[in-house]
């Protein structure tokens, strides 16, 4: 008896969106991708289909349950934690499709999903290329600065696109932006970066300096357009 039914169990359809669903849809969003290539249509579909198999939440997808079947709240949270970074891969490979196929709108919105569950590096700078295709710069800006955020070295690829958010936004350099994300991700809630002109006040000097006064008579009183465009370019460079 005790076998006849071990037997039965055994031949029983797997759990919508169990570990069997899990699989099979990381597998038809690896299948999607290597399909883009020869047929995109169809490689869409597969991703939309990998993305219906998990929606909802299983548990022991993730963790073994306990002899009474039972999720303690330690691997609860850890199924939570795979779940999340499970679907993040498959929001990923649709929006990827989506905005490489000319759809950057809706592959944004995959993307951006993708990024809020498991904020990996190469997801942001996905979603950032897909933000700079719609025109909006400061967007791509947020998001790869929040992508590179505790990274040792800059990437190449964070480089170029960090580039091409800076031209799509108008800003004059990306070198800064590049600081901000540093000092950003350094500083945290300690200090606060603001844009504009910086107003000192009237009798700020250096500890080594006499005050600097426009009416001194070792400074100019006026300048040349030819001495004040040297000055911008000599500025500009040093932003670089």
């Amino acid at each position: 008896m005790i076998l006849l039914l071990l037997a039965l169990l055994s031949l029983a359809p797997p759990v919508p969106g169990g570990a069997s669903a899990t699989a099979e849809a990381e597998r038809l969003a690896e299948e999607a991708l290597r399909l883009e290539a020869t047929d995109r249509p169809a490689a869409i579909q597969r991703a939309h289909r990998a993305l219906a198999l998990t929606s909802e939440f299983v548990p022991t997808a993730f963790v073994s349950a306990g002899r009474k079947g039972e999720v303690v709240e330690d691997e609860f949270q850890a199924a939570r934690d795979g779940y999340r970074r499970h679907r993040a891969r498959l929001y990923e490979a649709l929006g990827a499709l989506l905005a490489r196929g000319g759809k950057p709108l809706a592959g944004s919105r995959y993307l951006a999903r993708a990024f809020l569950l498991d904020a990996t590096p190469d997801r942001g700078l996905l979603l950032a290329r897909a933000q700079i295709a719609l025109g909006r710069g400061r967007e791509a800006l947020a998001t790869v600065q929040r992508a590179i955020a505790g990274l040792v070295s800059l990437r190449p690829e964070a480089t170029a696109v960090i580039a091409e958010a800076v031209d799509v936004a108008g800003l004059p350099s990306a070198q800064a932006e590049i600081d901000r994300g540093r000092l950003q991700a350094t500083l945290g809630d300690a200090a606060a970066l603001r844009d504009g002109p910086l107003e000192l006040p009237s009798e700020l000097r250096l500890s080594t300096s006499p005050v600097l006064r426009r009416t001194s008579a070792s400074t100019p009183s006026a300048f040349s357009r030819s001495q004040a465009s040297a000055v911008r370019r000599h500025c500009q460079t040093m932003a670089l």
